[in-house]
């Protein structure tokens, strides 16, 4: 019977001290237990490092995967546009409205996600520039006038949707490329006066986003564009 006695004794003295240690750790500050978490030592294992960069590659190859399926889209109403029966100016107003409804993931994407807004802006850009090149130049569908008045809109709705981003990827790659088609427009169709117009109106964007502490990287570019159409503008009329 005293060893039973001595037994439940020590049994007790070591649930008590078991419940002190669970005591104490449980009052010990959550500070330290965060520190010792991301402490130097601690590191996570190779196999996490491999997998994070692999969901890193599968969602950037979903993003070209739906980009291209964007332009596929751009195809069949291209195709629509040429070959349907149906009138031509609701296709053509729901070809432009769809280029311009892919600056909207680009402006939506997270500011540290830029390669993602790149990619959402670039699609826009494919989708739209060539599509009002082919309406201008080829089907003769667009009047000059519509089709810089076009271009100017394209790169004022980027500047409005990449105002709060501080002018990023939206912007410079809308602006820098209508900008770029206004000047293959007026050469194609030597029509300078409409495209011109538009390459005034994208630079006075670029004016202001830079009085504003905006960041318009393409500012340059659209400077050159204009004045090669405006020293072009000026030789004709001194011909004429």
């Amino acid at each position: 019977m005293d060893d039973l006695a001595s037994a439940v004794e020590r049994l007790a003295k070591s649930l008590e001290s078991l419940e002190q240690r669970v005591a104490a750790l449980e009052q010990r500050p959550k500070s330290q237990a965060l520190l010792s978490v991301s402490s130097p030592a601690f590191s996570p294992p190779p196999n996490a490092l491999i997998s994070s960069s692999l969901s890193q590659e599968s969602s950037l190859l979903s993003l070209f995967g739906l980009a291209m399926l964007a332009i596929a889209g751009a195809y069949l109403l291209r195709a629509a546009a040429e070959y349907s029966a149906i009138a031509q100016i609701p296709i053509v107003t729901l070809a432009i409205v769809y280029a311009f409804a892919w600056l909207i993931p680009a402006a939506r994407t997270k500011t540290q996600n830029q390669v993602a807004s790149l990619i959402w802006a670039s699609t826009s850009a494919v989708i739209c520039l060539p599509m009002i090149w082919e309406l201008t130049q080829r089907f003769r569908i667009l009047p000059d006038a519509l089709a810089a008045s076009i271009l100017s809109l394209y790169a004022v709705v980027a500047a409005i949707l990449g105002w709060k981003r501080h002018f990023a990827e939206i912007a410079w790659v809308a602006t820098g490329s209508a900008s770029i088609a206004a000047v293959a427009l007026a050469i194609a169709r030597r029509d300078l006066v409409p495209f011109i117009a538009a390459l005034l109106v994208m630079s006075v964007v670029g004016e202001i986003a830079a009085a504003r502490r905006r960041k318009l990287r393409v500012r340059p570019l659209i400077a050159a564009a204009v004045d090669v159409a405006v020293f072009a503008l000026t030789r004709i009329s001194h011909r004429c």
